[in-house]
C-alpha cells in the first residue's frame, strides 16, 4: 500500500505556478530518489515563500515519499488552506488517509474544493474513492455518472463505478463497468479486475459464475496471489472450509508475509476452534504491523471466548483507536465488555456514551413518516439472524402469533443464505429483502420506501448489525427486541426497549437511554426445537454424586464466575463440573481452563471438558447434568431456557444490566425464584441446600418440561397478543405526540 501511495505521490508533482530555485531543486531532488535532501530544501523554500501553496504540496510530498505521512498530511493540509484547488496536495492528501482508514477527514477538502470550481477528472475518481471508502455509496455513484469522456477512458474511473453500483444493488451495472474497465486496462494488467468481478457474484450468490471465472484465472496464471485469494473465499462461501484453507497454506508457503491470505487462514482456523494456531497467526500480523485493526480485532475476540476476557478488551480497545471511526469495531468493543467481572456499570456507560456521540446520534433529518390512523400496521425487523440463532429461537413464534389482519411483517436480512428458520421468517414476512449488500444509504431508502411504522431492531450490538442506519431515524417508532439485546443501546432513535419486569425493574429505568416497555410477564417466548431428546432421571440417582455443568460459550466465564463455581465444588465433595463450549476443542484453551480451576482448589478429575458438538448432541448433555450453573455477570439466555427444558434447573446470581438478569427472568416465569441468589455466598450456600434433598431435585426434573410448556415461557398464543397490544399502544402513543406537535 505504502509503495503504491509513494508512487502516486511522485507522478502528481506537478511544476510549480511560481517556481523558485530552491523549489525547482527540490523537485530535482525528489525525481532523483534524495527525498531527505528535498525535505530540507523544500522547508527553506516554504519558510521564504510561506503562502505558496506548490511549495508546501511538493515538501507533503517529499515528506511522504521519506516515510513521515503526518508532516507531510500536515503540509498538504497548509497548501489546502491557502489553495482549496491546489489538486497534487489535495489527491496526496486523501490518498494517504485512504490508505490509513480515515478517508473521511479529506471529505470536508473534496466539498471546499468542488464549490469553487468543477473537480478536474483525475481529482473526481480520487473523491469518488473516498466517497466509497466512507460508505456514501450513491454520492460516489452520482458523480461518477457525470457525462466527461476524458474519464470515461480512465480504468479507474470504470472500476470506482463498478464497486459503488455493486454496493448500491445495482449489479448488472456494477458487472458492465467493471467489465468495461477490463476493456479499458491494459492487456498485462486484467487480472485484479477479473479477480473483483469474481468476488462480486461470490458475495452476491453467484458462486457458480464466481468459481468458473476465478478457476479460468487459476488456470492461466498459477502464482496470482490475488486470484489465489479470491477463489480462496468463494470456495469459502460455499463451505469449502478445507479446500480455502490449503488454498491460503499455499499462497503462504510462496508469500509467507501475506497479510489477507494470513488474516483469512486464521479466521479459518478460529471457525474450527484451532484456537492456538489463530491466535499465533494474528500475533504475527501485529509484530509486523502493530496498528493493524483487524488483526486487534479478530484477537482481541478470540482471547475473549478463550477465558481471556479482559486481555480480549484490551486489544479491541486498540482496534478502536486504530480505527476510531469504524462503528462495528466499537461495537465489538461495547459487547466485549460486558463479559468483563472487573468492568463497572460507570465504565459499561463510558464506552456505550462514545459509540452514542459518534454514530448514534441522528446524522441526518428523518425521512421517516408521521404515524397516522391505518388499518394495517406495518412492522420492520432488521437482523442478521433470521436463522438457527436466539432470535428465532426466543422470538419467531410470539411474531408468528401476531394479528395478521392488524400487523403486516417487513424483513430486512442483513445475512447471508439461511435455514429452515430463514424460511419461516420469509414466510412470515409481507415483503422479505436481503440487504446485506446494501449500502447504509440504500438501506435507508429501502425500509422508508416501504413504509415501516414500527421498526424492531433485532441485532444489536452483535456482528452483522446496521445500527448506524437505524440511528437515522427509519420509522415514526423503533424498538430494541431480542438479538444481541443487553444493554441500553446507545442511539438517540431508538425510542422503547422491550423488556419485562424481572429484566427489568422500574429501579433500573435510569439504566436506559430507551424509555423501557414492560411485557406482563416475559419479554420472549421461547420455542424449544423439534429434536429435543427426552428428559432422563437425575444422574444423581445413579452417580451417588452431584454434577453441575454450563453449557454457555467461555466468553462468559470470567474469574468471578470461575470463583463462585471452585467455591461450589469445594463445599460439596465428590461433585464435578461439565463445561461444554466449542473453544474448549483447543488443548490449550482446556489446559488454561484446568489451571485456572486448579489455582483455586479443584483438582482437574473433577472437570470434564468438551467442545463443539451438533445442537441435538449438545442438549443430551443435558441428561448428564443435576443442576446447571449460570455465569456472572453475564447470565445465560437461550443457554438457560434449553437447560430448563431438559428438566435442568439453573441457580443464577443476577447482575445490574439487562444481560445479567435473563435467568432471573426465565427462572421466575417458570416458578423457580427459589434458585435466585443475591451474592456469591448464597450462591453456595442456596447449592449446598439444594443438593442435600435429592429426592426434591428429581421430582423437579420429572415435571420441569411440563411446568415450562405450561408456563407464559412457551405461551406463544397470549405472548404474540401481549406484544400486539404493546405495539398497539406505543402506535397510539405516537400518533398522540404527532397531533399535539403539529
Amino acid at each position: 500500500m505504502v509503495r503504491k501511495i509513494l508512487k502516486r505521490l511522485l507522478g502528481t508533482g506537478a511544476a510549480p505556478r511560481r517556481p523558485t530555485d530552491m523549489l525547482q531543486m527540490g523537485i530535482n531532488l525528489i525525481s532523483q530518489g534524495k527525498t531527505a535532501d528535498a525535505v530540507i530544501t523544500l522547508e527553506r523554500a516554504a519558510q521564504s515563500s510561506p503562502q505558496d501553496s506548490s511549495i508546501l504540496a511538493n515538501l507533503g510530498a517529499a515528506y511522504a515519499m521519506n516515510g513521515d505521512f503526518t508532516t507531510a498530511l500536515e503540509r498538504f493540509d497548509h497548501a489546502l488552506d491557502i489553495d482549496p484547488t491546489c489538486w497534487p496536495a489535495l489527491i496526496n492528501a486523501a490518498e494517504i488517509r485512504l490508505s490509513g482508514e480515515c478517508a473521511s477527514e479529506s471529505i470536508k477538502a473534496f466539498e471546499t474544493a468542488e464549490a469553487i470550481v468543477r473537480l478536474p477528472g483525475d481529482v473526481l475518481i480520487v473523491y469518488a474513492k473516498v466517497l466509497v471508502a466512507t460508505r456514501r455509496f450513491s454520492d460516489a455513484f452520482s458523480r461518477l455518472r457525470q457525462p466527461n469522456m476524458v474519464l470515461r477512458q480512465k480504468y479507474e474511473y470504470w472500476l470506482t463505478l463498478g464497486v459503488a453500483s455493486q454496493f448500491l444493488g445495482l449489479n448488472s451495472h456494477s458487472e458492465a463497468a467493471l467489465r468495461q474497465a477490463l476493456r479499458v486496462i491494459s492487456k498485462e494488467r486484467p487480472t485484479p479486475l477479473l479477480t473483483r468481478i469474481g468476488r462480486m457474484n461470490s458475495e452476491q450468490g453467484n458462486h457458480g459464475n464466481a468459481r468458473a471465472i476465478l478457476a479460468r484465472l487459476m488456470r492461466k496464471d498459477t502464482k496470482g496471489t490475488d486470484t489465489d485469494i479470491a477463489f480462496a473465499r468463494a470456495l469459502e462461501t460455499q463451505g469449502f472450509r478445507g479446500r480455502a484453507a490449503d488454498l491460503y497454506g499455499d499462497v503462504l508457503s510462496r508469500h509467507p508475509n501475506q497479510e489477507e491470505a494470513t488474516t483469512n487462514l486464521a479466521n479459518l482456523q478460529k471457525q474450527n476452534y484451532q484456537f492456538t494456531d489463530a491466535e499465533a497467526r494474528y500475533r504475527q500480523i501485529l509484530e509486523r504491523n502493530p496498528t493493524n485493526a483487524i488483526a486487534d480485532k479478530n484477537l482481541g475476540d478470540l482471547l475473549v471466548r478463550s477465558l481471556r476476557v479482559d486481555a480480549g478488551i484490551a486489544h479491541l480497545r486498540r482496534c478502536v483507536s486504530a480505527a476510531p471511526r469504524n462503528p462495528y469495531f466499537h461495537s465489538d468493543l461495547i459487547f466485549a465488555e460486558h463479559y468483563s467481572s472487573v468492568m463497572t456499570q460507570k465504565d459499561l456507560r463510558q464506552t456505550i456514551e462514545e459509540w452514542r456521540q459518534k454514530y448514534g446520534r441522528a446524522s441526518r433529518s428523518s425521512c421517516a413518516s408521521s404515524p397516522r390512523d391505518k388499518e394495517t400496521i406495518n412492522i420492520g425487523l432488521i437482523s442478521s439472524s433470521f436463522r438457527q440463532h436466539p432470535v428465532a429461537y426466543l422470538g419467531l413464534a410470539g411474531l408468528e402469533a401476531l394479528d395478521p389482519n392488524r400487523f403486516s411483517i417487513r424483513c430486512y436480512a442483513n445475512q447471508i443464505g439461511g435455514d429452515c428458520y430463514t424460511e419461516r421468517f420469509s414466510s412470515l414476512a409481507e415483503i422479505w429483502r436481503p440487504v446485506a449488500h446494501l449500502s447504509d444509504d440504500r438501506l435507508a431508502e429501502v425500509i422508508m420506501r416501504d413504509g415501516v411504522d414500527i421498526l424492531l431492531e433485532m441485532s444489536g450490538h452483535d456482528a452483522g448489525h446496521r445500527l448506524p442506519v437505524v440511528a437515522r431515524r427509519l420509522a415514526p417508532v423503533q424498538i430494541k427486541w431480542v438479538g444481541g439485546q443487553y444493554d441500553t443501546m446507545g442511539i438517540d432513535a431508538i425510542d422503547y426497549f422491550l423488556s419485562d419486569p424481572i429484566e427489568t425493574p422500574q429501579t433500573h429505568f435510569n439504566d436506559f437511554g430507551e424509555r423501557v416497555l414492560h411485557l406482563p410477564k416475559v419479554y420472549a417466548c421461547y420455542e424449544p426445537p423439534s429434536y429435543a431428546p427426552e428428559v432422563k432421571d437425575l444422574p444423581a440417582l445413579k452417580r451417588q454424586n452431584v454434577t453441575f455443568g454450563s453449557l454457555n460459550k467461555l466468553n462468559k466465564v470470567n474469574e468471578a464466575t470461575i470463583e463462585i463455581w471452585s467455591a461450589c465444588l469445594n463445599a460439596i465433595p465428590g461433585s464435578t463440573l461439565i463445561l461444554k463450549s466449542e473453544a474448549l476443542d483447543d488443548s490449550e484453551v482446556r489446559d488454561r481452563c484446568r489451571n485456572r480451576f486448579h489455582s483455586l482448589g479443584v483438582s482437574a478429575d473433577r472437570l470434564d471438558l468438551r467442545g463443539h458438538s451438533p445442537h441435538e448432541l449438545a442438549l443430551e448433555t443435558y441428561n448428564e447434568i443435576d443442576i446447571a450453573l449460570d455465569p456472572h455477570p453475564y447470565s445465560g439466555c437461550l443457554t438457560t431456557c434449553e437447560a430448563l427444558w431438559m428438566g435442568v434447573p439453573v441457580i443464577t446470581m443476577p447482575g445490574r444490566t439487562f444481560a445479567g438478569r435473563h435467568s432471573a427472568s426465565f427462572l421466575t416465569c417458570v416458578g423457580l425464584d427459589d434458585w435466585i441468589v443475591d451474592n456469591a455466598s448464597d450462591y453456595v450456600n442456596v447449592l449446598r441446600d439444594k443438593v442435600a434433598r435429592i429426592e426434591g431435585l428429581a421430582a423437579l426434573r420429572s415435571n420441569l418440561r411440563e411446568r415450562m410448556r405450561a408456563s407464559a415461557l412457551c405461551d406463544a398464543e397470549t405472548f404474540g397478543k401481549d406484544l400486539g397490544e404493546c405495539l398497539e399502544r406505543v402506535w397510539q402513543e405516537a400518533r398522540n405526540e404527532a397531533q399535539i406537535s403539529s
